[in-house]
């Protein structure tokens, strides 16, 4: 411990000496620093704050009867189809309510493989299947806490506006990694926005 005190002290000592030979760069090494926190403080004061209180809300936004631009079926597909598991009455009541808002149709299965197995064996290009929906513990009656999963297509949708445009995707596309904003923010990103 003695020994390592000796040498801490010895290297500060020759610390003292260089930064004491070197007063030009010593000054540098301290008001550079200094004069990057002034400034940062100075624009701070300088820049106004916008400051929302308010909770922001929006109205609702309607179903309508067409889809955004970005979701309309590909060139070759009439429509999007919404396909469910399991196949019962029950389900096929309410995906169909679903289905005839949206425009779509739907297509039932009474197992959730035979559903992967179905999509799996079908070409991108003509599969008319947009997501699908598996109900976990419906199956005659309506529970109150209904639990299911929505599964999308693999390939991104909403890619291009125009709907003359051929959109080819591959399921690496979805670019999940961008869809957060790289520094958060309290609050909603576009508060003015109503979209």
């Amino acid at each position: 411990m003695g020994e390592s005190w000796k040498q801490f002290k010895l290297l500060l000592w020759k610390n003292w000496l260089l930064q004491k030979r070197k007063k030009l760069l010593t000054a540098f090494e301290i008001g550079v620093p200094v004069l990057f926190a002034v400034v940062i403080m100075l624009v701070r004061q300088l820049v106004d704050a916008t400051q929302y209180n308010d909770i922001t809300t929006w109205p609702q936004l309607p179903i309508g009867d067409d889809l955004p631009a970005g979701l309309r079926p590909l060139p070759g597909i009439d429509s999007w189809s919404l396909a469910f598991v399991p196949d019962t009455n029950l389900t096929q009541g309410i995906m169909r309510n679903a289905a005839n808002r949206l425009g779509m149709g739907t297509k039932g299965f009474d197992t959730e493989i035979d559903m992967e197995n179905f999509i799996a064996s079908r070409n991108t290009s003509d599969n008319d299947i947009m997501m699908a929906i598996v109900f976990q513990n419906v199956i005659d009656s309506l529970p109150k806490d209904i639990r299911y999963k929505i599964r999308p297509r693999a390939e991104q949708l909403n890619g291009e506006e125009d709907a003359n445009t051929v959109r080819f995707f591959s399921a690496s596309d979805w670019r999940t990694t961008s869809l957060v904003p790289f520094w958060p923010e309290n609050g909603p990103r576009e508060p003015l926005e109503d979209d």
